[in-house]
């Protein structure tokens, strides 16, 4: 596994004051680096390293800290990420410590391989997706991208839990093994289309507005 380089810088100010500041330009993030026993590690880093890294699905990183000078490499790995309000800004980070031999547990993305061709779809059915991640314990050195399920040859009534998935024995699973991942259905009959319909349509009405006149009829008529 080729483990990207992060650069990042020592920052000595700390709290919400300092990080609000340090966020005003929005090409610079505060981060915390912690674990392995040693002290909190108050960093920043550019805001668009980290979201190549997180594009890409990449947890694990070697990080490069500017007039931090040893012998052995520090590695580590995102345990948060916090975005602003509208999802378009990062606004922080964590990173633990750790050794590349370390068992850590990471978060899966579940990818789903052929859904349109899949024999449910074409018998009219759909394949609902309950559960979109899956929490593995597995090497930090070896983190699978995604786990990818066929579901090609998934029928009308087929079901997946986590204990179905296609999940390497080197990975322990973290998740309840019994836990629905996706269940196919079968098509839809006409009278819940039409009630489906009924209730779009009822959704899509603007509510009645009565004038002050309407409102007196109708108190009159009480």
């Amino acid at each position: 596994m080729d483990v990207p380089i992060l650069k990042a810088s020592l920052r000595q100010e700390k709290g919400s004051k300092a990080v609000r500041k340090l966020r005003e330009g929005k090409e610079n993030i505060p981060g915390v680096l912690y674990g392995k026993g040693k002290d909190n590690e108050y960093i920043t880093v550019q805001e668009v390293d980290v979201f190549k890294l997180i594009s890409n699905k990449q947890t694990v990183v070697e990080l490069i800290i500017d007039g931090k000078k040893g012998m052995d490499k520090d590695y580590a790995m995102f345990k948060d990420i916090q975005w602003d309000t509208w999802g378009e800004y990062l606004m922080h980070f964590d990173l633990m410590r750790i050794s590349l031999g370390d068992m850590v547990e990471a978060n899966v993305n579940i990818v789903l391989k052929n859904s349109d061709t899949s024999l449910v779809v074409k018998a009219g059915g759909t394949i609902e997706q309950l559960k979109n991640r899956v929490t593995l314990e597995c090497p930090a050195n070896d983190i699978p991208v995604t786990i990818v399920i066929d579901v090609v040859n998934l029928v009308i009534g087929d079901r997946k839990l986590f204990k179905d998935l296609p999940i390497d024995k080197k990975y322990k699973l973290i998740d309840n093994p019994d836990e629905l991942v996706l269940i196919c259905h079968q098509p839809k009959g006409e009278d819940e289309i039409e009630a489906d319909g009924q209730l779009q349509e009822g959704m899509q009405k603007e509510p009645e507005v009565l004038t002050e006149k309407e409102k007196l009829d109708a108190d009159d008529k009480k």
